[in-house]
């Protein structure tokens, strides 16, 4: 992730947000990989392959806020690859 990010040319100063996207999105593959063996069911690969999307998503661009749901300017995400869905619940505790 760190050379993904860091070929957009990110600025100096932005060396903070690709360190912590990067934690946000290794936190959202341990806890994905966690929920699907607790739950004895899932494809960890979708939501593994998910993690640096949501990390991104919920770590630096989109306006979420978890205490303020029905806010009208509040982004919304949809999620339609209904086997990242570990991952998209991973994601806000985190980020």
């Amino acid at each position: 992730m760190n050379q993904q990010l860091r070929s957009l040319k990110l600025a100096p100063s932005d060396d903070a947000l690709v360190e912590k996207l990067t934690e946000a999105a290794r936190f959202i593959r341990c806890h994905s990989v966690a929920s699907i063996f607790h739950a004895g069911s899932g494809h960890p690969g979708g939501a593994l392959s998910s993690a640096d999307l949501f990390a991104c998503l919920y770590g630096a661009e989109m306006n979420v806020w978890p205490n303020a749901i029905h806010e009208p300017t509040r982004d919304r995400f949809v999620l339609s690859k209904g086997h990242a869905a570990p991952a998209l619940c991973a994601a806000p505790c985190r980020s």
